[in-house]
């Protein structure tokens, strides 16, 4: 029988990788639409760069890379919840200029 505090300190690495993948998923999957939905010229302005909280950060090199980000939001955070699965995975994105 394990002792209680080294069975948590497993369950925590576990929840923190688990976690880490979770972010790298969504920021692949944002990626993957930005290539898709935006000019290479304009998709190069843009990256995906730190998912926290529901809430997903993008930097844009160019403020009109970030307006026209700005007008695909809606879009990008359904396409994200609707290839997880999940409802609300992200709520909202932060665009970094």
């Amino acid at each position: 029988m394990e002792k209680l505090g080294k069975l948590l300190k497993t369950r925590v690495k576990e929840i923190g990788i688990a976690r880490q993948a979770d972010a790298l998923e969504i920021l692949r999957l944002a990626e993957q639409y930005i290539n898709g939905s935006f000019s290479s010229y304009l998709a190069s302005k843009l990256k995906p760069t730190n998912f926290k909280n529901a809430v997903l950060a993008i930097s844009a090199t160019s403020a009109p890379a970030g307006s026209e980000l700005k007008l695909h939001e809606k879009s990008l955070i359904d396409f994200i919840n609707t290839k997880l699965k999940v409802e609300g995975a992200v709520e909202k994105i932060r665009i970094l200029l």
